[in-house]
């Protein structure tokens, strides 16, 4: 009886049509694209490459939030290395194109360490630990469906213009404090050279630490 009863109920469960689901969602973005193009050309581009991109996130669960979490709680070192290589890979192409392409001057908005560095680290840390994820794994998990994180994107919202707005008070009392530009105080080849040696030796801390835990 109990396996009639088994039966029974597992003919019950409705399958989702995956297929006819992925059409409905490949001619919605069309009508998206269709939609762009017709504002701006190149606006299309952006929505394809934001559609992959968020892709990419989902499948690998590429997360600064889940990185730490992962180390301390699972012993699992794998995304933690996932991100010391997208930072040694950004490195490289950093000092690429400041070298030839922009030579005299840092290119981008980019702002010195200091103690704002250290401040701004930790209550980024402590956010992605209340939130369940960094900004990208907020956004990654409001399109899987979890309300939690809308909670969390709707205070992120509000924290980035509180943020904006109160800028100029923040840099006058601690962003302004000694400040280390490592191209300015060593060099770029040199200053290169430190930071792909200290991202080379925490991969290797972090993969010989995680085979001694299993």
């Amino acid at each position: 009886m109990r396996k009639i009863e088994r039966v029974t109920r597992e003919k019950k469960i409705t399958k989702i049509n995956q297929p006819q689901i992925a059409v409905i969602v490949l001619l919605f973005n069309l009508l998206i694209c269709l939609f762009l193009f017709m504002l701006r050309p190149y606006l299309p581009v952006i929505w394809i490459f934001g559609l992959v991109f968020g892709y990419a996130l989902q499948r690998s669960r590429f997360c600064f939030a889940a990185s730490f979490r992962d180390l301390i709680v699972l012993k699992n070192s794998t995304i933690m290395r996932a991100v010391i290589l997208a930072m040694f890979i950004s490195s490289l192409g950093f000092y690429l194109y400041n070298v030839y392409f922009s030579p005299g001057e840092i290119a981008g908005i980019i702002y010195p360490v200091g103690i704002h560095t250290a401040v701004g680290a930790f209550l980024f840390g402590l956010g992605m630990v209340i939130a369940g994820g960094c900004a990208s794994g907020v956004l990654m998990r409001m399109g899987e469906g979890y309300l939690m994180q809308w909670i969390a994107f709707v205070g992120l919202v509000v924290g980035s213009v509180l943020g904006s707005w109160s800028f100029t008070w923040w840099y006058g009392i601690i962003v302004s404090s000694p400040e280390i530009i490592l191209p300015n105080l060593l060099g770029w080849p040199l200053a290169l050279l430190t930071q792909l040696i200290i991202l080379g030796l925490l991969y290797v801390i972090f993969r010989k630490w995680e085979d001694r835990q299993s």
